[in-house]
């Protein structure tokens, strides 16, 4: 009876251990299916690609998942710790936010491993310019410099020793990388150039590119001698060398042989006494109008008997207005700094008398204004280059792009102009409207007129367009005639330059520009306005200024 009873007692509690596992086993997955409807994943704000270069510097505490951590559909893949992961470099293909922070989608090789939070790593440097580069240069500024096996601070780097070791070394230049830390160079020695390695570009002084170098016929004087000097080929080349301050040839009759143009200006070699001298600024010489030459000027009592009574404005016995537009063959020329340049004109054989230069135009000067309608640098190359030129803060970027389809010839000489562009634009908001137009910097000003619907509707008087390759100053109609006369008021008062009186012209109507864009006028001397009325046509015309280049004056269309 008593083991009946135990049985039966066994048999309850069994029953009723089982009834409870199977309520306790219900209630679980029914907690378990409410924890999983009720499951608040991490929203991904954004999910971006990237370039970026990386070290896993901080691998603890930190781990690869197929997703940024605690997204939908993330489950872990391995601890950032382990051997195979651990302070190695890496390229890093996407980026994601949550609220949670940063995740990077991480690539190591070929192989892509899985997303790694942002405080895992170290960021290298990353270059935004990459571009074949052709100059030559020597190493002169080592303090504080060091070479490196790539880019500093980028992937890959390693110190290779002190920029010292390299000391007045002849280079060439292969690469020219841009980052955040700055420019650098990928550079060999000249004598030894499958040895390659990179340096920061304030250290390297680069050596000027010649574009042409010609033969030129003309005389001139040496007039502004402050900050030149005489040079054995045009200024910074491998071989330049000093001959003399130019200041040892002030005020001297010189006859110019050759030109050549450089990344930095224009030089001209000299022949003095008949004994070839060497290379000097054209920025140095006033330039003597060949023997044919035309009467410009409209003025009356500006025609003298000796050279005397010219420079002292002393008994005047003739009048340019009654040679107005008529050649003339010009004999003698006398050239002072303070009095002023003065030539000797006859006509037919016949004496007319000393007259400032700056009132004729040699046939040479007429003919470029009247015939020179190309520009500078090719239209081919400018129209080839501008759909990978923009504009960043007021200085013009060339896109990595453009080295697709740029000759590396090609490519050398655009980085050269945009860099010496950038460095000459002078904006000034306060003088004029300033704004961007396309790849154009742009400055202009209006008559004056209140209503502005009329103004826009208004060709400008005035427009400053600063390019890539230069600056296109547009004159309308009346902006010519302005300057005309301006420019013989200014002369007949002060005796300025071409350049000096176009500089003065543009800032007295509210346009201020980079002085070394108007040195390239004063090859023109008196011709300036001459042809500037020559190609007007009661259209207007345009300025075409590339940096140092003799400007072409053109018909606006």
């Amino acid at each position: 009876m008593l083991k009946r009873n135990v049985q039966k007692g066994m048999i309850s509690l069994i029953a009723i251990v089982m009834f409870l596992s199977m309520f306790s086993f219900t209630n679980l997955n029914s907690i378990k299916t409410v924890e999983a409807a009720t499951t608040s994943y991490n929203t991904i704000e954004y999910n971006k690609s990237v370039n970026l270069d990386a070290n896993i510097a901080y691998p603890e505490t930190n781990a690869f998942w197929s997703a940024p951590y605690y997204s939908e559909g993330s489950t872990f893949i391995s601890s950032a710790t382990a051997p195979s992961y651990a302070k190695k470099d890496v390229k890093l293909v996407r980026e994601a936010k949550t609220e949670r922070g940063i995740y990077y989608q991480v690539k190591l090789g070929d192989k892509i491993i899985g997303w790694l939070d942002k405080r895992a790593f170290k960021f290298y440097e990353m270059p935004s310019t990459d571009i074949a580069y052709s100059r030559t240069g020597k190493i002169t500024n080592t303090a504080g410099h060091a070479v490196w096996t790539q880019p500093c601070g980028q992937i890959n780097s390693t110190l290779k020793g002190p920029a010292s070791d390299y000391l007045n070394k002849e280079i060439t230049i292969w690469r020219k990388v841009e980052n955040k830390r700055g420019t650098y160079y990928q550079f060999s020695e000249t004598k030894t150039p499958n040895i390659k390695a990179w340096l920061d570009a304030r250290a390297i002084t680069l050596y000027d590119q010649v574009h042409f170098n010609e033969e030129y016929n003309q005389m001139a004087v040496i007039s502004t001698v402050i900050g030149h000097a005489v040079w054995s080929t045009p200024y910074l080349q491998s071989d330049s060398k000093l001959i003399a301050p130019a200041s040892n040839y002030e005020g001297k009759r010189v006859e110019i042989i050759r030109r050549a143009k450089t990344t930095r200006s224009i030089y001209y070699q000299f022949s003095y006494d008949n004994e070839v001298i060497g290379w000097l600024d054209t920025r140095a010489f006033s330039l003597i109008p060949s023997n044919n030459a035309m009467v410009i000027s409209n003025n009356t009592n500006d025609i003298f008997s000796n050279i005397t009574d010219a420079y002292n404005k002393n008994n005047p016995i003739n009048n340019s207005q009654n040679y107005s537009q008529q050649f003339v063959n010009i004999d003698e020329s006398n050239f002072d700094d303070n009095l002023g340049n003065y030539v000797k004109i006859s006509q037919d054989n016949k004496p007319i008398g000393w007259i400032d230069s700056e009132n004729v135009i040699d046939e040479k000067t007429m003919d470029s204004i009247e015939n020179d309608e190309e520009s500078i640098i090719p239209e081919e190359l400018i129209d080839k280059v501008n759909d990978y030129v923009t504009i960043e803060n007021n200085e013009f970027v060339l896109s990595d792009k453009a080295e697709d389809v740029l000759t590396s010839e090609e490519l050398v000489e655009v980085e050269g102009q945009i860099d010496q562009t950038n460095a000459e634009i002078e904006v000034d908001e306060s003088l004029a409207d300033t704004h961007i137009e396309g790849n154009t910097i742009v400055q202009e000003i209006y008559e004056d007129e209140p209503n502005q619907l009329l103004k826009a509707a208004k060709k400008a008087y005035i427009k400053a367009k600063y390019t890539w390759w230069g600056m296109q100053i547009q004159f309308s109609h009346k902006a010519v005639v302005d300057f005309n006369d301006f420019y013989w008021g200014a002369g007949m008062i002060g005796g300025l330059g071409a350049n000096k009186r176009m500089g003065k012209f543009l800032v007295k109507k509210g346009i201020k520009i980079a002085s070394r864009y108007t040195v390239c006028l004063s090859l023109f001397g008196s011709g300036l306005a001459w042809g500037m009325s020559k190609k007007d046509k009661g259209k207007g015309v345009n300025l075409n200024c590339v940096l140092y280049i003799p400007t072409t004056i053109t018909t606006a269309k």
